[in-house]
């Protein structure tokens, strides 16, 4: 599956909505006990969004329950999902990365989900969102399992230098042996601190944490500011995905960060 995830972000660059898994036990009463569905795992497919169309839709849910989701037009969903058996339910907030406004002017929003689940296969769903400016839409959702996601997760294989492939940083991402990330950026000043962690070694999803100081000009106001997200990597093409989130002047702000080894 040479460039399966690759492909799809070149051919959208952007991607959607969020889910996320926080799998508890099963069943209840008397009645044999129900294993709730892993939710863990790459999902590519569409949004169908009322009044607006549909969009490509891309995104991670790591295996400890944490997941962020692309929208083709760049809106990023990131939450929490709860599985009973084979339905999930979450909660939702979203922003647009980089700073990008949402389709009525807000900077960002907050929703609800609710579908079914088969795992390690598909999932559909239905959501709701509604912006900070009040503004409400409904949408369904259709996603497909992704391979790349069976791939092992180990600090060695990430471990190196990359360059920035949407070119917002000039400077070079370091990643130690360790996990321990650098970087400082000429144009900006920005510096960068920060680790990627394992969360489950049989699966393609990192933690990462990164934080930024020394910031000049309009970016200014990321200096103290810690993103937190996962990371997906890419063997095949030697790129690494960030899905992240922080809050830049009291509001939540997406990141998407793709890192290449030149």
């Amino acid at each position: 599956m040479k460039g399966k995830f690759q492909g799809v972000m070149r051919s959208s660059i952007f991607f959607s909505s969020v889910l996320l898994l926080a799998a508890c036990g099963g069943g209840g009463g008397d009645g044999p006990k129900v294993s709730n569905a892993a939710v863990g795992g790459l999902w590519q497919g569409q949004v169908t969004i009322s009044g607006q169309g549909e969009y490509d839709l891309m995104g991670v849910i790591a295996e400890d329950g944490r997941g962020y989701f692309l929208q083709e037009d760049g809106v990023m969903y990131w939450g929490t999902v709860r599985s009973s058996g084979n339905k999930i339910t979450s909660t939702m907030t979203g922003a647009g990365i980089y700073d990008l406004p949402l389709w009525d002017g807000s900077s960002s929003g907050t929703g609800s989900l609710e579908g079914t689940i088969q795992a390690r296969a598909s999932i559909a769903a239905s959501s709701a969102f509604t912006t900070a400016l009040g503004a409400r839409t409904t949408a369904t959702i259709s996603v497909s399992y992704a391979v790349l996601y069976d791939d092992d997760s180990s600090l060695a294989l990430i471990a190196g230098n990359y360059a920035d492939f949407v070119g917002i940083y000039s400077g070079v991402l370091n990643i130690s042996s360790n996990g321990d990330l650098f970087l400082q950026d000429p144009d900006s000043g920005c510096v960068m601190n920060g680790r990627f962690a394992i969360i489950n070694p049989a699966f393609n999803a990192y933690d990462v944490q990164l934080s930024y100081a020394s910031c000049t000009g309009t970016y200014a106001d990321f200096n103290g500011v810690t993103f937190s997200g996962l990371a997906v990597y890419d063997k095949d093409w030697e790129e690494l995905y960030l899905f992240t989130h922080g809050t830049v002047g009291g509001a939540p702000y997406a990141m998407l960060y793709d890192f290449y080894r030149p």
